[in-house]
């Protein structure tokens, strides 16, 4: 592949997010889910490792603003999506959240 074409292909960011949180005697439980999909060197668009401990910043500020919550956090509400973000040829940014 053309170096002009990864350059591209490679300011595509993907994630599946999940979150869960549940009430009970015991207090409230929060369960996450988090995966990272992107392009690998070999071209093939592939799950890729992700922790919450290496979650990019713009990620955690979308979050906050969609849910009005962190990530982790017991309070806020639930919700599952897809967060695509993508960078043009001017450098900008743009980032697409889908509720499923």
């Amino acid at each position: 592949m053309p170096p002009e074409v990864a350059q591209y292909r490679d300011t595509i960011e993907l994630w599946q997010l999940s979150k869960h949180v549940t009430s009970g005697s015991g207090g409230r439980d929060v369960y996450v889910g988090m995966t990272r999909y992107g392009y690998a060197p070999s071209g093939d668009f592939v799950r890729l490792p992700a922790r919450y401990s290496e979650m990019p910043a713009w990620l955690d500020d979308e979050i906050r603003q969609k849910t009005g919550s962190t990530f982790l956090g017991e309070y806020g509400r639930g919700f599952r999506s897809i967060v695509l973000r993508m960078q043009d040829y001017t450098g900008s940014y743009s980032t697409e959240w889908v509720l499923y």
